[in-house]
């Protein structure tokens, strides 16, 4: 059995990457950057940008100057370590980190919009609809014709 099964879909997306933030310290910076792919990851800027939609969303995100300050004076923080002679490190964690965020609600959002695709196009049932009575009842209207 999977034991990743048991997870919600986006939780499961997290988990992919296996990424454990354990210092709490990190949860504002985080929150402050899902914020900032959820701006713009929506179906406006997917019309308005369907062949670089991922690229242009992520690279929003990337040349953010205030997420990019923001993480530097967090590292300065929660750090004993100069900053300033280690500015290629801090530069290269802030994009992987920041991608993998970014990548990570990107995919949440595409996994959503096409569950709502299928919905709307009636080729998925909710959850709320019980498939046996319908079948049932299908049966039934099929034999009494």
């Amino acid at each position: 059995m999977d034991k990743k099964s048991s997870l919600s879909l986006s939780l499961q997306n997290l988990d992919e990457g296996n990424l454990v933030f354990p210092r709490t310290e990190l949860i504002p910076f985080l929150r402050h950057v899902d914020n900032n792919v959820r701006e713009f990851t929506c179906d406006a800027n997917l019309k308005r940008f369907p062949k670089k939609f991922l690229e242009i969303c992520g690279s929003s995100v990337l040349n953010n100057e205030e997420l990019e300050v923001d993480f530097r004076l967090l590292i300065t923080s929660v750090s004993s370590v100069e900053v300033a002679s280690n500015c290629e490190v801090v530069d290269g964690l802030f994009k992987a980190l920041v991608s993998k965020l970014a990548n990570t609600r990107i995919n949440e959002f595409m996994n959503a919009k096409v569950k709502r695709d299928l919905k709307k196009d009636g080729k998925v049932v909710d959850a709320d609809e019980m498939l046996r009575p319908k079948l049932k009842s299908y049966t039934l209207s099929t034999k009494r014709n």
